[in-house]
């Protein structure tokens, strides 16, 4: 071998640790997306419902990992109402349907309920608590 390809080849070997360092340094992990934000619960938290009622809450996007720790039902709003047998419980609910929304549906227990929504990814959870007076069926 002689002087000029093994100066050659330890340009290439030089070049090649030098991207691989660098390579290796570009492993930073994002931080995850933020947790939709709550804005509004329709019929208004702390305030009547009737029986058979529905319960809409909007968030700023559409929440992720949603649960809550009432019996009852739940989904998302937009797909509830392309489901003809839940959808009659919207019937008491005055709203446009929204991707970010999601829709508890009754019957809940009178005289009154109260129970939690979580949503998201981060550990813990957002949450709120929903606090209601039943009123009888409309």
């Amino acid at each position: 071998m002689n002087v000029n390809n093994l100066s050659i080849f330890k340009r290439v070997v030089f070049f090649a640790l030098v991207l691989t360092i660098f390579g290796c340094a570009s492993d930073t992990q994002e931080p995850p997306a933020p947790s939709a934000v709550f804005q509004e619960a329709i019929p208004k938290n702390e305030g009547n419902i009737p029986a058979n009622g529905a319960i809409l809450l909007v968030f700023s996007k559409r929440p992720v990992n949603f649960r809550t720790d009432s019996p009852n039902g739940f989904g998302y709003a937009d797909e509830i109402e392309k489901d003809k047998v839940r959808n009659l419980a919207l019937n008491n609910l005055r709203f446009s349907i929204r991707k970010k929304s999601v829709v508890i549906l009754g019957p809940f227990s009178a005289p009154a309920t109260v129970f939690n929504v979580y949503w998201g990814d981060a550990k813990p959870q957002p949450s709120i608590t929903l606090r209601y007076i039943v009123t009888s069926p409309f």
